[in-house]
This record gives structure tokens, sequence and C-alpha cells, in this order.
């Protein structure tokens, strides 16, 4: 589709020669826009951005090298790197012509494993779409949102999207978040294992893995076969939803009930990931 689209995205380079440029991801649509970033060898992280109904792109470089990013609507996109140290950026994008100002950037801890890493997510948006039959029925808001990240080998982080709301970009200078001051609030933290597969929407992820490999706290399969299955189970971080579980919470309960991930510690022994809680179907 984008091919047949009336524009051509190039960007115009200060000195003439060749430049290897690297897909981060695959463009991404979102609205009334595409979202393309790469990776310039020698020169840094350049994001382009095209009104697709205006015929109309921009390009822009980061102030530091992305490893990995995700939309998060329209005027927002996190940017994650991994030198020298594990740093979520989120940047924000004031109208089609701004430059990209970086706002907020949230350091991880430094026990993550940081050269593989896997983002999961859904970007919300708002405007009209192409087709009004395109248009979802149900967009959810960043306060009930999360966003994924498996660090493989070892883990999956599931963090909550109200910490890059409107509300949290009261600054007009960038602000460094260390993780005490954001991590124990806004994350989960699960043990990875390579047969997971997980999708996301809104504040729910999918999690499918084999029968045998149950995460922490289990799911009540006892009853279930043990030949050559997989199951799916949904887990909800929507602190209202958790909140009126939490009020008619009953053990007995096929459907739902209230769950926190086990404890994990650092590389120090120190206790760094919370213990909210979430309700598992």
């Amino acid at each position: 589709m984008l091919s047949m689209l009336p524009w051509s995205a190039r960007h115009t380079f200060d000195a003439p020669g060749n430049y290897c440029a690297v897909f981060v991801k695959n463009p991404v649509i979102c609205g009334d826009r595409v979202f393309v970033i790469y990776n310039i060898l020698m020169l840094g992280t350049l994001i382009q951005v095209i009104d697709w109904r205006k015929g109309y792109a921009n390009s822009h470089f980061l102030c530091e090298r992305a490893e990995y990013y995700h939309l998060v609507d329209e005027q927002k996109i996190v940017v994650i790197s991994s030198e020298p140290e594990g740093l979520i950026h989120l940047y924000t994008l004031q109208g089609l012509d701004g430059l990209p100002r970086r706002r907020l950037t949230y350091h991880l801890p430094k026990s993550l494993p940081l050269h593989d890493i896997y983002v999961h997510g859904h970007s919300s948006f708002h405007g009209k779409a192409a087709y009004s039959e395109l248009m979802p029925s149900y967009i959810p808001s960043l306060e009930s949102q999360i966003m994924v990240l498996e660090f493989f080998p070892t883990t999956i982080l599931v963090i909550d999207m109200a910490i890059f709301s409107d509300m949290a970009l009261h600054s007009d200078m960038p602000v460094e978040i260390p993780w005490s001051e954001w991590g124990p609030r806004h994350t989960y933290c699960f043990p990875h294992h390579p047969s997971h597969r997980i999708s996301v929407f809104g504040s729910k992820m999918a999690y499918a893995l084999p029968q045998d490999r149950v995460p922490d706290p289990g799911q009540r399969l006892a009853g279930l076969s043990t030949e050559g299955y997989f199951y799916v189970h949904i887990w909800d971080f929507n602190k209202r939803v958790i909140a009126r579980s939490e009020s008619v919470n009953d053990p007995d309960s096929p459907d739902l009930f209230i769950c926190k991930p086990g404890r994990m510690t650092d590389s120090f022994g120190d206790d760094i990931f919370s213990n909210h809680a979430y309700t598992a179907t």
C-alpha cells in the first residue's frame, strides 16, 4: 500500500557519500501518520514522520542510537537504548515539522539482559480513519494500557503506560528518572521461557505456553491434559478491574482470580520489582 502513495520518503545528508541505513523495525501506521526509524552507520538514529493523507514527509536525528522503539500515539514515541546502560526515552512530536523532543528518560535495572529485547504493545490514535469501517470500536487510553518488554532469555517486564501519558509531561526540560522512583510503582516482572508466546492489547496480555510450563503463580491446570497442549492465559493489569475483582474475589471461581508476580531479585540480591496484583483467566 505504501508504494502506491504519492510521496517519496527521502533524507538529504550534509555531505555526499554512501550511507548504510538499517530499519530498527518495520514502518508503523498510526492515524494519519507513518513512522519509520533507521539506524545510519556512523551517524545515529533517524526518524521519518510521513503524513500519508497530505503526501508530506519530514525526518530528524534522535539524540541517541535506538535499538528498539514503540509508538505510543501520533505525538509520542518510546525509544529503548542499551549503551552504556538500559534506558527508555520518551519523545514528543509537536506537529509534522517539529523536532522530536526528548522529554523523559527512565533507567532500567542494570541486571536485565539488554542484548536481545522484543517490544509488545498497541498504539493509540485519535482522529479520522481512512475508512470508517476500519476504525476500531474501542481504543483504550494510556491509563489502561501496558507495554511488555521481553528480555531474552530471562525476563518479561510489564510496564504501565500511564507513565507516558500527557500528565507525565510536566517539564520543558529533559528529566531522568532512576529505576527506584518508577519501576516498583509501574512494572510487573515474570520469568521468561523460550516457549512463551505473547500478544498485547490495552491492559491485557495473552500468554501462551505449554501445560507443563505453568507461570508463577500457577493457573490451576491440574485437571487438564498434560500431553502436547498449549494453553493461553489472559492476564489483565487494569487497576480498576483489579479493584473490582478484589472486592468480590471468589477463590472457587473458574473465571478470574487475583495474582501477584513471584519475587525476583537483581544480581546483588535486592528485590527490585513490584508485587502489584493482576487478574488471570
